[in-house]
């Protein structure tokens, strides 16, 4: 049988929340079913503030790791009972900020 578990990290700190406000998740169909995914879904959000969230979107959807990519509410979290899920920082200097626009 396997077990099913919700495992939830979040990096934002207390002083991020008000400001990285908008939130990109995709499906990672590379860590899904190993590590601490092991037998589950392995999501991936990004938190950012709103005048970087195309940006962010764009260079998600341009990864290779991550399907299912889309916009959600700060508070979301993956439907049913089994599935791991990191929230990770869009700070200055992140990849997602220094792509060139065409």
């Amino acid at each position: 049988m396997t077990e099913t578990k919700k495992i939830y990290h979040d990096d934002r700190t207390k002083g991020e929340y008000p400001h990285h406000t908008e939130l990109v998740v995709g499906l990672d169909i590379i860590l899904s079913g190993w590590g601490e995914a092991k037998n589950r879904r392995s999501y991936a959000g990004w938190a950012c503030r709103p005048e970087h969230l195309e940006a962010v979107e764009k260079w998600l959807k341009s990864r290779g790791d991550l399907i299912k990519v889309q916009r959600v509410k700060s508070l979301w979290k993956p439907r049913g009972s089994n599935w791991h899920f990191h929230i990770y920082v869009v700070k200055d200097g992140h990849p997602a900020l220094n792509q060139k626009t065409e």
